[in-house]
């Protein structure tokens, strides 16, 4: 689909699939797995094969679509039962089910693809994708039925990191793993560069085990030469820990860009809105600052907590003219933010997304007449006006809470302790210690019937009982966010955190760091930083110090009020990237999915921002009730079949006749084109094909400068 009538002219989006629920899983014949709720992205496209990768609890599903709908078929081709790295852990989100994995990503570790998994228990596990195809395809061939296996494909690396792990990010160039956990800490497994040994079987490191792959990974040709030369001498794993953050981190992501830096750069965001710039080789916190909106205080639903963030190369801005190709509207209003290094520009692009061709603030389940004219419909605004009108009250209660809690820490109060402070406190509850399990009442059905309401309470009743609290009186809830929400804030960011969060267990050899990687002295870092909170999206141009551009609720939309438990999952938590195409994927867990063109303003002063180009499913998908009206399970992006990236440090254009069989598609296209799978609670799948336009797009072939 183009958008004809915007002032200029948007990447080409297609919707080419659509699988319904009901057809994935009729409910006469098999049931859908069981799936984690309270998560983020669990879903994941390889770059180099044909695989799809879902997760569900504690098994990792792997399917191959089908072009060019890019439907699953009824059976996956693989089910991996994920290890554990020791017996006995316990999980943050469900207890009954510690290792239910929360975060799930697919990226390059050196010349490898490899798909990294974060449990709740705090494990972190990493298969190779073409260990993955391997089995797959050996399977297929010997006619072995998808049933869950544990030995098809083994883990190159398990790790654990203290507590529920949730950020994961790789760096391809450094050879590095970072992983967040509710510890408040981020910890960097950075692997040995041993030199390059006679052995070099590609097949041999597919049966590396956790201990195996500790020693020092196998090298692979062309993988030396896109390493700074100061970082040679790294001959042993070893351990990094960032330990500056007060809160949860939800989300991290290093740099990678086209040409590697020497340094090695880290971006951090948590729920108390903090955003942080790391230097991994010198361990150092070189920039930190909090979200645009300001940080509102201990409230159940904080507007400005950061759920996900990812650092963006300026050589993949497109160069555009203007304000409307800029920013997707004429004149954006312009405000000023104070940051350390000084007042910057904000430039607010709000507008812009009613202008996005066939999208809608109001869900097509609302009669229009109805709702404008007759306002006979009470409906739910995703827009949240109703909490905005309390700030100025909550504001002014800020003060004296922050210093009770304050006091709280002072004295030393363990988890339980703190909590019943804070329930008694912000919740007005009286909190006591008796013995016997305390009852939550809903008169509400569960929206899933995979997840029963009542026992989403029950499981989390169970945490504030470990947390040492038991409620003696009835408690009115009815909304399981919001409790859920109690949960996080209460075992999170403002309890003390362990006095030793760095983590031993017995069985890993990265070694923790004592002292910095390098002695150089590091250099400015240049890249661009996205940031998203429950409802906003915020570019910085510069890393932390630069002008902004920020959209405001881009997902919000008015619904009845049926669907108002998708309020509960409102959090822009899962974002891709798409260099080659100067595009963002970010997604809503509420259901919605925006698609953002990264731009570069001409003149003698740049302007990295972004515009809003499409909002998925599209209004005539939502008006067909191709939407279901369940929250978001994940995204996931890569070529179309076809189009795949060379999976062999040799595989390049024009160097061998397999390259040449896969680039043939070269011969007829300037640039990849790219599926977008989008996959609900329900199980039902909406694919996408994202292309090029008509027109040539050059993207970083100039950067030009605007001054606005």
């Amino acid at each position: 689909m183009e958008g004809p009538g915007r002032g200029f002219e948007e990447v080409r989006v297609d919707a080419t699939g659509v699988q319904l629920a009901k057809d994935r899983f009729p409910s006469n014949v098999r049931a859908q797995p069981e799936i984690a709720t309270w998560r983020c992205n669990l879903t994941g496209l390889s770059q180099f094969h044909n695989l799809y990768f879902v997760v569900y609890s504690t098994k990792l599903y792997v399917y191959q679509p089908q072009f060019p709908k890019q439907a699953l078929l009824d059976r996956p081709d693989l089910i991996i039962d994920l290890p554990v790295s020791k017996p006995g852990l316990t999980g943050y989100i469900n207890l009954r089910s510690p290792h239910d994995v929360n975060n799930m990503v697919v990226d390059e570790l050196g010349d490898e693809e490899i798909v990294v998994c974060a449990c709740d228990d705090g494990d972190v596990i990493a298969f190779y994708t073409r260990s993955i195809m391997s089995a797959v395809e050996r399977r297929a061939e010997i006619g072995i039925l998808p049933e869950v296996d544990a030995e098809a494909a083994k883990p190159f690396f398990l790790e654990n990191v203290g507590k529920s792990s949730w950020g994961l990010t790789v760096h391809k160039a450094h050879r590095m793993i970072a992983v967040s956990s509710n510890t408040t800490d981020i910890t960097v497994f950075v692997f040995g560069l041993a030199e390059r040994e006679a052995s070099s079987d590609s097949e041999s490191s597919d049966d590396h085990t956790n201990s195996q792959a500790s020693k020092g990974m196998a090298e692979h040709p062309g993988l030396q030469s896109s390493f700074p030369q100061h970082l040679f001498s790294r001959a042993n794993n070893v351990r990094v820990l960032l330990t500056d953050h007060e809160h949860n981190i939800p989300s991290i992501s290093f740099y990678n860009g086209q040409t590697p830096p020497e340094e090695t750069w880290l971006v951090s965001t948590d729920i108390g809105g903090w955003i942080m710039l790391w230097n991994i080789e010198t361990q150092r916190l070189v920039k930190k600052v909090r979200t645009e909106d300001g940080f509102l205080g201990n409230r159940l639903r904080d507007p400005c907590r950061g759920w996900s963030v990812l650092c963006l190369d300026l050589d993949n801005f497109r160069t555009t003219n203007g304000s409307l190709e800029t920013f997707g509207c004429q004149n954006p209003s312009k405000a000023s933010s104070r940051l350390a290094s000084g007042f910057h520009a904000i430039w607010d692009i709000t507008a812009s997304v009613s202008q996005v061709q066939d999208s809608s603030t109001l869900h097509p389940s609302i009669d229009h007449t109805i709702a404008i004219a007759e306002d006979q419909v009470d409906l739910f605004d995703e827009t949240d006006d109703e909490e905005e009108e309390d700030d100025d009250e909550m504001l002014d209660d800020m003060e004296d809470h922050d210093e009770e809690m304050l006091e709280a820490d002072n004295q030393g109060l363990n988890e339980g302790e703190a909590l019943e402070l804070y329930l008694q406190h912000d919740l007005g509850l009286h909190v006591g210690h008796a013995a016997g399990d305390a009852e939550f009442f809903t008169d509400e059905p569960g929206p899933f019937e995979t997840v029963p309401q009542n026992e989403a309470f029950e499981l989390l009743l169970e945490q504030l009982h470990q947390s040492g609290v038991v409620l003696d009186r009835d408690f009115q809830v009815d909304d399981v966010g919001a409790l859920h929400d109690l949960i996080t804030y209460a075992q999170g960011a403002r309890f003390p955190r362990p006095a030793h969060s760095a983590v031993d267990n017995g069985s890993s050899t990265f070694k923790l760091a004592t002292e910095p990687l390098t002695t150089r002295k590091a250099s400015t870092p240049h890249f661009a930083i996205l940031h998203t909170t429950e409802k906003n999206v915020q570019l910085f141009s510069d890393p932390l110090s630069g002008s902004s551009t920020i959209c405001r609720s881009p997902m919000a939309q008015q619904m009845v009020p049926h669907q108002g438990f998708l309020r509960q999952y409102k959090r822009l938590n899962m974002t891709q990237q798409i260099p080659e195409l100067g595009l963002v994927v970010v997604a809503s867990q509420t259901g919605r999915v925006a698609i953002l063109r990264l731009t570069q303003s001409g003149g003698k002063r740049a302007q990295y921002a972004f515009r809003v180009e499409w909002l998925l499913p599209f209004l005539s998908q939502e008006k067909r009730s191709n939407r279901p009206e369940t929250p978001l399970l994940g995204i996931a992006v890569a070529p179309i079949q076809g189009m795949e990236k060379a999976s062999d440090p040799d595989d390049l254009e024009g160097s061998s006749s397999k390259s040449n069989r896969r680039q043939t598609w070269r011969r007829f296209e300037p640039q990849r084109r790219y599926r977008l799978m989008i996959t609900y609670f329900d199980g039902t799948v909406l694919s996408y094909e994202i292309g090029r336009s008509t027109a040539a797009v050059v993207v970083g072939q100039s950067r030009g400068r605007l001054a606005l």
